[in-house]
């Protein structure tokens, strides 16, 4: 070899080297890029996914504490119709016993029963039938 083609190499060789190394340093930091904007997209994701979640979860409460009124104002009304009951039925305590029932009082069983088949109809969060 002469001293010309040593010089090429020295100066050739050095030059290769540095545009391989150059050409993997920027496909590394090209792929890292894309990692870091798609991870990115994902945070960004995951943070409405969340968002959602909590909305949801503030609409379950509503709903939860809607149910919990709905059930004490059932329950009220449910006591005042058993008391209803209890009343008409105590007018006529003594002919029960012999199965005998007086027309006010079935008028009012009937109503009742009316009332608490409604009642069953419409679920919970219907608020039962006042008495006539």
């Amino acid at each position: 070899m002469t001293r010309i083609s040593n010089a090429v190499l020295i100066i050739l060789v050095p030059f290769i080297a540095g545009a391989v190394g150059g050409f993997y340093f920027g496909h590394d930091a090209g792929a890292t890029n894309c990692s870091a904007t798609r991870d990115a997209a994902a945070v960004k994701q995951l943070g409405e996914i969340i968002s959602a979640h909590t909305a949801l979860v503030d609409e379950a409460d509503k709903a939860s504490k809607a149910l919990r009124v709905a059930t004490s104002q059932r329950a009220a009304l449910d006591n005042k119709t058993n008391k209803e009951l209890k009343d008409a039925l105590a007018k006529t305590a003594g002919t029960r016993a012999g199965c005998q029932f007086d027309d006010n009082s079935m008028r009012q069983l009937e109503a009742a029963r009316a009332r608490a088949n409604q009642a069953a109809a419409i679920g919970i969060i219907g608020a039962v039938p006042a008495a006539p």
